[in-house]
């Protein structure tokens, strides 16, 4: 059911969005890097052994990964399948699938992180890691990491040039009223009614 201990037990990770809000340190270690970068938030995972929280995807952010306690084993795929994703491009979430050959190809990073390493993962790059044994020899345990992110997209230049380009024509009114219906209504240029497009073309230029 609902039971955070049991499904912890039962394999589960436990994952705490945001806990800069909930734990002081991590807060005050955000704010110190608000002094180099633009915004900086925390989440954190706990991962029992023999599991794995996440499958492997890309985030839309550059992250550092600190590992506070236990340990972790990572892989960085070398190849990138989109690069500098925006949120709704994030491969291995929201239903886009990671390509086959990323995970067939080579890994730029393949390591198990321990007490006190950090691992910086760029934006856009495939990425997975888990609390599987890497080696016969190897003693299995639970993993606590915080993940930092830093939200990059929020600074893309594209995203910047098309909220001041935006600004700037909302304060134009006639660009505020809607397109002619039969600019609308059609997909190819060549379907819109000769005056309408000229229309159009003498108001963009």
């Amino acid at each position: 059911g609902n039971d955070l201990f049991a499904a912890y037990m039962d394999g589960c990770s436990i994952i705490m969005n945001h806990v800069d809000r909930l734990c002081p340190n991590t807060a005050s270690l955000c704010e110190d890097l608000q002094d180099t970068f633009p915004f900086a938030y925390a989440n954190a995972y706990l991962t029992p052994p023999a599991s794995q929280a996440v499958a492997a995807h890309a985030d839309d952010r550059d992250v550092f990964v600190i590992q506070v306690y236990g340990q972790k084993a990572w892989k960085v795929y070398e190849d990138v399948p989109i690069e500098y994703p925006y949120p709704h491009e994030q491969v291995g979430k929201n239903g886009m699938v990671v390509p086959p050959p990323i995970l067939e190809g080579p890994c730029s990073v393949d390591t198990v992180l321990r007490r006190g390493d950090v691992l910086y993962i760029p934006r856009g790059h495939v990425h997975e890691a888990s609390t599987y044994p890497q080696g016969d020899d190897e003693t299995i345990q639970p993993s606590f990491h915080i993940t930092i992110a830093l939200a990059t997209f929020d600074w893309a230049l594209s995203g910047l040039v098309a909220t001041a380009a935006k600004k700037t024509l909302d304060e134009v009114p006639e660009y505020r009223m809607a397109i002619p219906l039969d600019v609308g209504m059609h997909y190819n240029a060549q379907d819109i009614p000769f005056e309408q497009r000229l229309q159009l073309e003498n108001q963009i230029d």
